[in-house]
């Protein structure tokens, strides 16, 4: 069972705003592989719809869904080959985990996090912007956790290595704010 929640921070769109300068700045004055300023890939967009994940009751395709996953994970350590191991993942990504199962949700987005982490050792960021932007897109509601923070920083580097740095700020500020949001579940 999943709580949508809107939890937006202004202060977030500010900072997305200041590194959206600097980027646009360094972009004009340098080769840092982030493209003319001129030549930005998409709009900057740091729109953040949350949900937090609560715990259900434990089900017979949730289980299945964790083996599936389990699975995927040690078909591809047992990979050499970068591809051939974000290949194993991508096709466990295609299962979609069962409806209003947390724990599965979780998975699955530790799961395009690690595949998209394989194609960006592959140096492969197209192919790892392909995989993470349906999943993480703005008008998502993306769980309040590690797991969608991490994924929308590999996001981030996947759109800088590409030359979007719009896209990259974006998803930077995106994370910021979940890294930000778990950091007050845990303070007093």
């Amino acid at each position: 069972m999943t709580r949508r929640a809107h939890l937006g921070r202004p202060w977030i769109a500010a900072l997305a705003l200041a590194l959206g300068l600097s980027f646009g700045l360094a972009a004009c004055t340098d080769d840092s592989g982030l493209g003319e300023a001129g030549e930005v890939g998409s709009e900057l967009d740091a729109r953040l719809e949350t949900h937090v994940v609560l715990p259900g009751a434990p089900s017979a395709e949730g289980l299945a869904y964790v083996r599936a996953v389990a699975t995927a994970h040690a078909k591809a350590d047992a990979e050499p080959d970068l591809g051939a191991r974000a290949s194993v993942l991508e096709r466990a990504l295609e299962q979609a985990p069962p409806a209003d199962d947390g724990s599965a949700e979780l998975l699955r987005y530790n799961l395009a996090a690690r595949a998209a982490q394989t194609r960006l050792d592959a140096d492969q960021p197209e192919r790892a912007l392909t995989l993470l932007q349906p999943l993480l897109a703005p008008e998502r509601s993306l769980p309040v956790d590690r797991a969608s923070a991490r994924g929308l920083v590999l996001l981030g580097d996947a759109a800088a290595r590409t030359g979007d740095a719009n896209l990259a700020m974006g998803s930077y500020a995106r994370a910021l704010e979940i890294l930000t949001m778990l950091l007050e579940e845990v303070e007093p």
